[in-house]
């Protein structure tokens, strides 16, 4: 549930709407057998028109694969996937038309060049590992134009809640209200409170509210804007892995973003660290690997210098923003920490045939080497 509260002026009453974002995910196949996942995202505006993102990956080698929705109108929804900008145009692996209905997806996929076609069928399901998910999002704000200035506070923040009654699904949660409550109150962590009632769903509604015009210092005012939101990354094989994202305006040339990720462990409901998974002794071999892999994600050659890439040094260490997918263990740079603004988050992921033999033996991690790499069994 979302509720928004938007104040044009100093003058106007505030206006409240709800609307319903979305987090949903599909099986099905494409083609005549190939089997994939879909994990699709809705966020509907106030005036309940839903735009879509998220990511789908064939069930034989769990990479994540981006879609990116295209301009239209119409029942018909359209997606190019593996979208990136190669410095002249937008290339894409393929393109997705598709029509969602109450539970089922259906179209057809495309090559770029229109040459080749497959049909898609999926339906939306939850098998034993994956959880539904529920996503809750506040906002409040009020905007106001003093002289041929804009200031004004706006807050947005979409956190999710997994279904189920289960002590580990309840740990989470109230893990996930925790830090949505973080973010909705502009507090730091060692700020937090240590009353667990606090990070009920209707305090977080309340930390979103912003200060209201009449306790404004007018000399002083500016445009403020923060918005946090949860993303899933993995909801499979008993882990959910979310990205954290966040961004804030508080003057400048322009705002701060930010990305963090966060895993689970939803039988449990711990939050897994990576030394629950990896032997000691692996960082070196790891942020060499992961030092080929943004080469060529750059298109640079293997053997290229980082700096080539865009990075500030030529050497790579790996830091503590680790996510899981199907494919692998990725690591994630957020702007400044290794590159400058405008080259963006830097991202890579490590297939786990590279990276197998760092594992633990009966982690969850170990479970997905078993099955996502040649020697294991994919279905």
């Amino acid at each position: 549930m979302r509720i928004l509260r938007f104040l044009c002026t100093a003058l106007i009453a505030a206006a409240q709407d709800q609307t319903k974002d979305t987090i949903r995910r599909f099986d099905g196949i494409i083609g005549k057998d190939l089997a994939v996942s879909l994990h699709l995202s809705a966020s509907t505006d106030e005036s309940g028109i839903a735009s879509y993102d998220g990511f789908y990956y064939y069930q034989k080698n769990g990479i994540p694969i981006k879609l990116s929705q295209q301009p239209g109108s119409g029942e018909t929804l359209t997606f190019r996937e593996g979208e990136y900008w190669d410095g002249e145009k937008d290339v894409f692996s393929g393109l997705w038309s598709i029509k969602l209905n109450d539970e089922t997806l259906c179209g057809t996929w495309s090559a770029p060049d229109s040459k080749k076609s497959l049909p898609i069928q999926l339906k939306e399901a939850y098998p034993a590992g994956s959880s539904r998910i529920e996503v809750h999002t506040f906002q409040d704000g009020w905007t106001r134009k003093r002289d041929r200035v804009t200031i004004g506070n706006q807050t947005s923040v979409s956190f999710i809640q997994l279904q189920g009654n289960s002590p580990g699904i309840q740990a989470i949660n109230s893990e996930l209200r925790r830090l949505a409550w973080i973010a909705a109150s502009h507090r730091g962590e060692d700020s937090t409170p240590q009353t667990p009632a606090i990070f009920s769903i209707e305090e977080i509604e309340k930390a979103t509210l912003t200060p209201p015009p009449s306790q404004l210092d007018w000399d002083a005012a500016c445009l403020e804007t923060r918005f946090t939101s949860m993303n899933v990354v993995m909801n499979d094989h008993d882990l959910l892995c979310l990205s954290l994202q966040s961004y804030a305006y508080i003057g400048g040339a322009h705002g701060i973003s930010g990305i963090s990720h966060i895993t689970f462990d939803t039988r449990s409901g711990k939050q897994i660290q990576l030394s629950d998974w990896v032997n000691p002794g692996f960082e070196k071999r790891w942020a060499d690997l992961g030092a080929i892999r943004i080469r060529v994600d750059d298109r640079q050659k293997p053997a290229a210098s980082l700096t080539e890439a865009g990075m500030f040094e030529d050497t790579l260490a790996l830091n503590d923003n680790w996510l899981v997918t199907p494919a692998g263990i990725g690591f994630c740079y957020e702007p400044y920490e290794t590159a400058c603004y405008a080259r963006g988050i830097v991202e890579f992921t490590l297939p786990w045939e590279e990276i197998e033999q760092d594992i633990k033996t009966g982690t969850l991690a170990a479970a997905l080497v078993e099955k996502y790499t040649p020697k294991g069994k994919p279905h």
